[in-house]
């Protein structure tokens, strides 16, 4: 009899573990958004912080395929981050591209900061100078939580110094 308890007692666990652990896997499908160009370059756009609607998602995607003709092009936001913004961006933008060519805008929550990476051919361009110029040139959208207008001018200006 005791045997019986102790076993429904760990199917029932068992069971419970599964279920809770498959949620949210399911919760947020389309938190990220990735496209590939005929080029081979991606446009990847991972709102983690849930800072855009998904009509701004996809409008933000279409302004980005532009810059994808230069490179790969990455719109992150994170609500955590235990680092500064700079190793961030660093970070994401190596584990999405590696050391190809693109550059990537985050906007981060925790430490409140805008942030670019450039890598490759789009880093002789998008410098540290060009980078600081554009971020001080939007951060007045995200001071005012236009969060969209931000990433969009973002990539406008991004798009001008490329070409």
């Amino acid at each position: 009899m005791g045997n019986n308890k102790r076993s429904l007692a760990i199917i029932l666990l068992t069971f419970i573990l599964v279920f809770v652990s498959a949620i949210p896997a399911f919760a947020d499908e389309k938190a990220v958004i990735e496209y590939t160009a005929d080029n081979g370059n991606m446009v990847v756009i991972d709102d983690a912080a849930g800072l855009l609607s998904e009509g701004e998602k996809e409008l933000l995607l279409e302004n980005m395929k532009t810059v994808s003709e230069y490179g790969h092009a990455a719109f992150v936001t994170t609500r955590e981050n235990r680092d500064s913004a700079k190793n961030y961006a660093k970070s994401r933008y190596f584990t999405l591209f590696g050391k190809q060519s693109g550059t990537l805008f985050l906007i981060d929550m925790d430490n409140r900061m805008i942030q670019f990476y450039s890598d490759g051919q789009n880093a002789k361009s998008i410098n540290n100078t060009r980078s600081n110029e554009i971020a001080d040139n939007i951060y007045k959208y995200a001071s005012k939580e236009k969060y969209f207008d931000c990433a969009n001018e973002a990539f406008n200006q991004v798009l001008i110094v490329l070409k």
